[in-house]
Formats: C-alpha cells, sequence, structure tokens
C-alpha cells in the first residue's frame, strides 16, 4: 500500500551506483554509493514493515528513447548506461526489491516525465514524498523538483541519496532545504 509519507527510490541501478569489474566481470562496490545504498536498505526494510510499498523509478535509455542532448551526451563519453535488458539496467541488490513493490520507468532525468508516478501518487492520496537514490543532483533533485511543482511536500533524505562528487551533494541538499522542502536523514523519519 502507498501510504504517506511516500517512498520513492531513483536510479539505485547498477550502471549509476556500482562500479563494473571486467576482471570479475561482475558489479562491485562504488565507495560513492555504498554507504547510501546501505542506509536505504535499511530504510526500506523499516518501510515495508510499518506496511508502505516504496515506488523505485528506474532510468532506462535506449537510442530510441533517448532525447537529442542526452544522446549527444553518450556519444561524448562513448557508453549508453541502463541500456534495455542490460543487467547494468538493473536495481542493485540491496533494494531487495520484492513482488509488490511499484516500478517506474523513466526515459529522462526526471521520474514524472511521461510516466505514471503521479497517478500512483494521488490516487492513493500521498502529499508528501520522501527521496533516496543517485545522483542526488541529477536524476534525484530533478524528480525531487518536479514533485514539488506538482503540488507534493518533498524531503530528501541525505543519507539514502548520493553523487560522485560531494560538493554537488551539498549544493543539491542546501538547494533543497533553501527553496523547495527538507533535508534530513532516514533515522529521522517516523513510520506509523
Amino acid at each position: 500500500m502507498i501510504k504517506d509519507p511516500a517512498l520513492v527510490v531513483v536510479d539505485f541501478q547498477l550502471d549509476f551506483c556500482k562500479t563494473y569489474s571486467e576482471e570479475l566481470d561482475d558489479f562491485v562496490e562504488n565507495e560513492f554509493h555504498q554507504e547510501a545504498l546501505e542506509s536505504t536498505k535499511k530504510l526500506l526494510r523499516r518501510y515495508r514493515e510499518s506496511g508502505r510499498t516504496p515506488i523505485f523509478v528506474k532510468a532506462i535509455h535506449s537510442e530510441r528513447t533517448s532525447s537529442i542532448p542526452l544522446s549527444e551526451k553518450y556519444k561524448r563519453i562513448g557508453k549508453i548506461f541502463c541500456m534495455p535488458g542490460t543487467r547494468g539496467s538493473d536495481l542493485a541488490p540491496e533494494m531487495e526489491v520484492q513482488e509488490e513493490d511499484i516500478i517506474v520507468i523513466k526515459h529522462r532525468y526526471s521520474g514524472f516525465y511521461n510516466t505514471d508516478i503521479d497517478d500512483y501518487l494521488r490516487s492513493n492520496g500521498i502529499s508528501e514524498v520522501l527521496f533516496a537514490g543517485c545522483a542526488t543532483n541529477v536524476c534525484v533533485a530533478t524528480t525531487l523538483y518536479d514533485a514539488f511543482q506538482h503540488g507534493y511536500r518533498v524531503t530528501l533524505l541525505s543519507d539514502c541519496s548520493s553523487t560522485d562528487d560531494m560538493e554537488l551533494q551539498r549544493l543539491t541538499e542546501k538547494n533543497v532545504a533553501s527553496k523547495f522542502g527538507r533535508v534530513c536523514k532516514s533515522t529521522d523519519i517516523e513510520l506509523l
């Protein structure tokens, strides 16, 4: 059941929050994201124990669905992340995804752009949304800002969000706290 506060976990996918090891032919821990993944794992357990269902937002990118600017970015860096059917598009194992969890597929930075996340939230009477995921300064922030624009109270969970640049993490937290909503640790959230 989705109920206040809703928990939206953005892009904790292998391509974004783990590092691919050619030697091991597998994804391994990434120093920038592992702590946030572990905090999110703990929060998800508490969240589910309270009778709530989390929403996972996953990026799926391909040449058919990427915008022109995103396609240009991928050409510059020589890689398309989270392509359909690739292991890199899978959610990190720390998320312990359950059958009843809601998964929203997005093709842009925001989880609200051309998806049904707003329908899920409104049809369940949600007014407050908690945000976790990566990268804090890109897809998490963009989704949070759009949630604010759609009339939701928003909270960025600082211990459950991450990016590979601590200065950008700090600045995003500052921006959210000053203009959009609140920033706190997941342990500060009461789930009754």
